[in-house]
């Protein structure tokens, strides 16, 4: 199998042979001599994105090459393929020296040919070209793809690490700030504790106040000197400043993430958009067109055979000049134009690979980047911790609310170990006294034992030292201060007195219980006294020292209140053990009443006693059988008398008990039923319920999203529901926010627009002082031009007159020239300073148009901005109040009702009697109809928010409407509490989830139930109505002429078996078969004629056979008008020739003894069966109780109005035959055969009822 190594950043393919390479390495090496990538800086990639290993080298089909120099570097040349120049294909050949003659015509098409072949052949170059760099392209940007799409688990797995992180430091910082926020309290707690001082020396060396305390002195103070002050001052500063680092280093971790997601999808988009064309039909276009300029060509080519072939006239050059008219006008342009599209098409294809380039490096670059900060943010999330003296600092800020539990252990420990080291020590000097005895004792032994002996013996031999025993007892390094149980038990209260401190105290106490618990040597030496003795080998150790009688009494103690637990116990499960016996006792005692088989006895089956027979019989007759064995004398044919008596008295007893028995079975099979069809009621409503249930969660759904289909699945439904809740939520909480974002901008808007207002209204104000004051300026101008005007005019004035003066020689001529040119000079001045004035107050002017135009824009552009938003301020007020209505709708779909108490929100079930839900338009929202009396809360709510006149709240004239109205808005938005709302929806998923899963199982269960009942029904005998499937059992009637054979059933008469060959019926005495098929019949006597012999359908008379044909209404000869039933059945079991055990008999005629015996009396509630069978036809046909299907039971048998069958032939006793005497040992014994005498007749039937005393219905018949 060949290997594709494809070069992702040049679209270069490599064929290679995956056998050649022993390791990944050596193809790196192969890799590096073809494209010069070295094998440091190559990445092998699967087509999956997975780092290629030796294992994939035989089942990947290609392998994508990266390179690290081009992904790392920015500055890395990328190499592209340059761009071909654009070809100009030559002119056709169009020269033709004689268009008369046809060689030169010849000659010209040959022309063409070659020069049509020869752009052939340089298009068909330029197509292999243009499929190659297509091809590059395609391969440069599977491999992109390959590189870019594989880092979604990458940045999931990081932002799971970052959640563990998050989870772990606020957890942290969570317990650090409850500990700085009790800090106070529990230091001021600490005062209030009496605490011995010596006990801080077994506290941690970073924790304990630098204070020596000597050992021999007891000093007394408060837990608070347990604390240095100021070190827990430094802790509080460095918990601080931890704290604040910590959380900006996880924020920074947080950015990163949100980055890197960030950046990583506007890759892939950007990879999407620049691969969103089809590199197929690129690939694919310069065959297509290469084959059009073939086509052409060939067709040029074909032409050109044909001219070749043509005789030399005038009619062929003719037809050769059109030829050759029509390749110059289009085929030679085509073949022209297709080659420069294809020349463009290379063009086209080497610019798409150099883009592709370009992008596929651009890519890789950033994905190289976004790899290059997940390292490094996996490697900084993989060595998070707090820092050392953060931790410490933490332990003693922690240690301030802990130190009361810890110095509590000291004080328990303290106990423990003084009262260790007391019992040590009477033990050991118990231990040294009772081994002080033993070598007195064996002293004493060994002079008794040299005593008689001493003459014979070397007693200096013999008399060597005793065995040397030594104790010593060192006492601990370390000295605990003296603590007694009276101290624990005050620390005790002390510490419960303390807020917060309940959980330690309960902890503290139970180690003061745990003082008292015995060890594990105790307790397994306790043990060991079972049954009142002593076993030795359990011990282990033969030393019975250092257990301690007070310790044994109370370890003997629990072991004895054990023993009582598990005797109550044990006598508790005797009692349901006992329960259990005699409930399967019970249960086989009516098991042994079950309802009779009728199928065929099997081989050990012969005696029907040894069935029924009780244990106590069984053991009565074992018993017996042995005494006759050991007992046996000439007197053995009384006993066997006496024996066989008693045992058919016993027997007979078991017969009653049987009966008794098959009742109960009776009665327990029609419970089970009942309980069945309970059952399946129950599960019919309990399917209602779940199917109503579903409809209001499809019309929820559907109200939720009217767009798409409701799915089927229960559960579905419900994940989906919970979906569209979440989104609701999501939807609502999104509209909150954008509601808040527009009130924020509202009113930022609000406080621009104000403080624009504000400054404008001050620079109108300073404009219009400047406005004033210019005016006032420029009027004092003008009152100055008026002056210097009229100043002008007099002294204009003046100086006429001085030339006049002057005129008439008053004066001297220079002293009026000098007074002249002062005028003058002042005259000038004036002007000057006018035409001053008047420019200033022009541009005074300018400047205050200059100031209102503005003004005027500025306002205009304030106005327009202020209505867009109140514009989008009340579509979000709509919009936010819709969804608020619709989650409103929702909960009333769900089934709740809103209340508001205090202010607050309160959700409650509505109840189901109540009131009623109706879906009525889905499509046009959810419309809802209520039978209660009084409105509901939700009802009242909907109402009370019906006047939507403060969603206009932006329309309003006046401020104080406009913010009367907005506070009404949120009044009516604060009154739905979503967190109430989500609460509730998802308690109520919860509750569907919990109930859907309930129901479910409750169904299986029932269906379970109903299959193992439906089973059990199977295979018993149906007597109470028939259906199809049902198993029946069929008895021959006593209708002589026909003998029918008929259902045995309790209340449900008239229904007959139609007789197949396949039953046999001739030899047999019953019949149990399944029901196949069920006709209804009615009688109607009016389709025959008065008097007419009763024909066979079956075109046979009937003296010829008495064979009943089924296709008649009245086959039976059944008054008119009454229903019965045919039945078809195929047989179940085999039937056996008789009774089991004797030959050639029946057992009939003992068992009509019998029943004429127990024949009991029926009252009737209407006439004589006989009397109302035998009425006319028109009577029959009036009476409206002939019609009815419910069988006559209860007739007397000394009727005097009855008459016999032979005197009645139309009734019901002539012609079905007399019904068999009731009887106790079931259906099967109806029937009236003797097997005596050999004959059967009706005859013999009649005078058998007579001989009883009167016509004898039987109760389990109907007429």
């Amino acid at each position: 199998m060949s290997l594709q190594i494809a070069v992702a950043h040049t679209g270069q393919r490599l064929d290679a042979d995956p056998v050649a390479f022993s390791s990944v390495d050596a193809l790196k090496y192969w890799i590096s001599r073809t494209t010069e990538i070295p094998p440091e800086q190559q990445v092998l990639l699967t087509t999956l994105g997975k780092h290629v290993k030796l294992q994939a080298l035989l089942t990947e089909k290609e392998i994508f090459v990266f390179s690290r120099q081009v992904s790392n570097n920015p500055q890395a040349a990328i190499t592209s393929t340059p761009l071909p120049d654009p070809f100009t294909p030559d002119d056709a050949p169009n020269h033709l020296t004689n268009n008369t003659d046809l060689r030169a015509w010849q000659a010209l098409f040959q022309a063409r040919r070659d020069w049509a072949f020869a752009l052939l052949e340089r298009s068909h170059s330029m197509s292999r070209v243009a499929s190659k760099y297509f091809m590059e392209q395609a391969t440069i940007e599977r491999g992109t793809q390959v590189a870019v799409g594989n880092h979604d688990a990458h940045i999931k797995g990081l932002e799971q690490k970052y959640q563990a992180a998050k989870e772990w430091y606020d957890g942290v910082e969570k317990e650090a700030g409850d500990n700085l926020q009790r800090l106070d309290a529990d230091f001021e707690q600490l005062g209030t504790v009496p605490a011995i001082l010596n006990f801080t020396r077994f506290l941690a060396k970073e924790m304990r106040p630098a204070q020596n305390i000597p050992n021999n002195v007891i000093v007394r103070e408060t837990l608070q000197h347990f604390i240095d002050v100021e070190a827990v001052k430094k802790a509080t500063a460095t918990s601080t400043r931890v704290r604040e680092s910590f959380g900006k280093r996880m924020d920074n971790m947080s950015a990163q993430l949100e980055k890197i997601g960030s950046d990583y999808n506007e890759l892939l988009s950007a990879v999407g958009q620049s691969q969103s064309r089809s590199i197929v039909d690129d690939s694919e276009e310069p065959i297509r067109l290469y084959n059009e300029i073939d086509a052409v060509a060939k067709k040029v080519e074909s032409d050109f055979e044909h001219v070749m072939g043509l005789e030399a006239s005038s009619r062929s050059v003719a037809q050769v000049s059109k030829m050759a008219l029509l390749h110059t006008r289009n085929f030679l342009p085509a073949i022209q134009e297709y080659s420069v599209e294809m020349s463009d098409l290379v063009r086209r294809a080497v610019e798409q690979k150099n883009s592709a380039i370009r992008n596929s490096v651009e890519s890789m670059q950033g994905i190289a980047h976004i790899e290059s900060i997940i390292a490094s943010l996996g490697a900084e999330l993989e060595q998070i911790s707090i820092p050392e003296e953060g931790v410490a600092a933490f332990e003693l800020i922690s240690l301030v609310s802990r130190l009361p539990y810890v110095y509590g252990t000291l004080l328990v420990e303290a106990v423990r170990r003084r009262e260790w080291m007391e019992r040590m020590e009477r033990d050991t000097s118990s231990l040294a006294e009772e081994m002080a005895t033993f070598q007195e004792e064996e002293e004493r032994r060994r002079k008794k034992w040299l005593k008689p002996i001493a003459d014979v013996i070397n007693v200096e031999a013999v008399q060597g030292g005793l065995l040397g025993f030594e104790m010593n007892v060192q006492p601990e390094k370390t000295v605990w201060p003296t603590v007694t149980r009276e101290e624990l038990h005050e620390y005790l209260q002390n510490l419960q007195r303390l807020q917060g401190q309940e959980s330690e105290a309960e902890a503290f106490a139970q180690a003061i219980k745990d003082l008292d618990r015995p060890t594990k040597q105790q307790i397994k030496r306790a043990k060991n006294f079972k049954t009142g003795s002593v076993l030795e080998p359990a011990f282990g150790r033969g030393s019975q020292l250092l257990v301690r009688g007070d310790d044994e009494l109370r370890v003997l103690k629990e072991g004895n209140a054990k023993l009582e637990d598990e005797l109550r116990g044990y006598k508790s499960r005797v009692r349901r053990l006992e329960d259990l016996v005699h409930r399967q006792t019970t249960v086989s005692r009516l098991s042994m009443g079950a309802p009779p088989s009728f199928g065929m006895p099997e081989p050990g089956e012969s005696t029907p006693t040894a069935e029924v027979a009780s244990p106590r019989l069984q053991g009565e007759l074992s018993r017996r059988s042995s005494i006759s064995s050991r007992r046996y004398s000439a007197n053995a044919g009384q006993e066997d008398k006496r024996r066989i008596l008693r045992l058919e008295q016993e027997l007979q007893e078991l017969v009653s008990e049987l009966e008794q028995s098959r009742k109960d079975a009776a009665e327990q099979s029609k419970r089970a039923n009942e309980q069945i069809e309970a059952l399946q009621a129950e599960l019919i409503d309990r399917k209602a319920v779940k199917t109503q249930e579903r409809d209001s969660l499809a019309a929820a759904f559907i109200h939720l999203s009217p767009g798409t289909d409701i799915p089927d699945e229960h559960f579905a439904l419900i994940s989906q529901l919970e979906d569209l809740a979440v989104r609701s939520l999501n939807h609502q909480k999104e509209l909150e926010q954008a509601v808040a974002m527009a009130k924020s901008d509202n009113e930022n808007a609000h406080a621009r627009f104000q403080e624009q207002e504000h400054d404008f209204s001050i620079k109108l104000g300073e404009h219009e002082k400047q406005v004033a004051s210019l005016t006032e300026e420029l009027d004092v101008e003008k009152a100055r031009v008026a002056s210097i005007t009229a100043e002008l005019e007099e002294e204009r004035s003046h100086l006429h007159d001085l030339r006049t003066k002057f005129a008439e020689g008053e004066t001297g001529s220079e002293a009026l020239r000098k007074r002249v040119e002062e005028e003058e000079s002042k005259v000038g001045r004036l002007q000057t300073e006018l035409a001053e004035k008047s420019s200033h107050a022009n541009s005074l002017d300018v400047e205050l148009m200059r100031v209102e135009k503005k003004l005027r824009k500025l306002e205009e552009v304030d106005t327009s901005r202020t209505h867009q938003r109140m514009h989008r301020a009340k579509d979000l007020s709509q919009r936010l109040y819709t969804q608020h209505e619709r989650l409103v709708r929702l909960l009333e779909a769900l089934g709740f009702v809103i209340t508001h108490e205090n202010g607050e929100m309160i959700l409650q079930r509505a109840s189901r009697l109540g009131s009623s839900t109706v879906m009525t338009d889905t499509s046009a929202g959810l419309s809802r109809s209520t039978t209660t009396p009084s409105p509901t809360p939700l009802k009242r709510f909907l109402e009370d928010i019906g006047d939507l006149h403060f969603l206009q709240w932006t329309e309003a004239t006046s401020p104080e409407e406009e913010d009367q109205r907005y506070q009404e808005l949120i009044s009516k938005l604060e009154l739905f509490n979503v967190e109430t709302f989500s609460d509730a929806i998802a308690k109520r998923m919860r509750d569907m989830e919990h109930t859907a899963r309930k129901w479910q199982k409750e169904a299986r269960a029932y269906r379970d139930k109903a299959h193992r009942f439906q089973a059990d029904s199977h295979d018993k005998i149906a007597y109470r109505s028939f259906k199809e499937g049902d198993l029946a059992l069929f008895l021959p009637t006593r209708n002589n002429a026909h003998r029918p054979w008929a259902a045995f059933n309790v209340g449900a008469p008239h229904f007959f078996l139609r007789e197949q060959d396949t039953h046999r019926l001739g030899g047999k005495e019953w019949l149990v078969a399944r029901i196949s098929k069920v006709e209804e019949r009615i009688v109607d006597l009016s389709k025959t004629l008065d008097g007419a012999p009763r024909a066979s359908l079956d075109d046979r008379s009937i003296a010829s056979s008495n064979a009943v044909s089924f296709e008649d209404d009245n086959p039976f000869e059944l008054s008119d008008g009454l229903r019965w039933y045919l039945l078809e059945a195929t047989e179940e079991k085999a039937m056996a020739p008789g009774t089991p055990g004797i030959k050639g008999a029946v057992t009939v005629k003992s068992s009509l003894e019998t029943g004429q015996g127990e024949m009991q009396k029926a009252k009737k509630k209407s006439m004589d069966p006989a009397t109302q069978l035998g009425k006319s036809l028109d009577s029959r046909r009036s009476s409206g109780t002939s019609k009815k299907s419910a069988p006559l039971v209860g007739v007397s048998r000394n009727s005097a109005e009855a008459l016999s069958p032979v005197e009645r032939p139309n009734s019901a006793a002539a012609t079905r035959g007399p019904s068999p005497a009731a009887g106790t040992h079931g259906p099967s014994h109806l029937r009236e055969t003797s097997t005596t005498n050999g004959s059967s007749g009706p005859d013999k039937t009649a005078a058998a009822d007579d001989g009883n005393g009167g016509n004898v219905r039987d109760l389990l018949w109907g007429p």
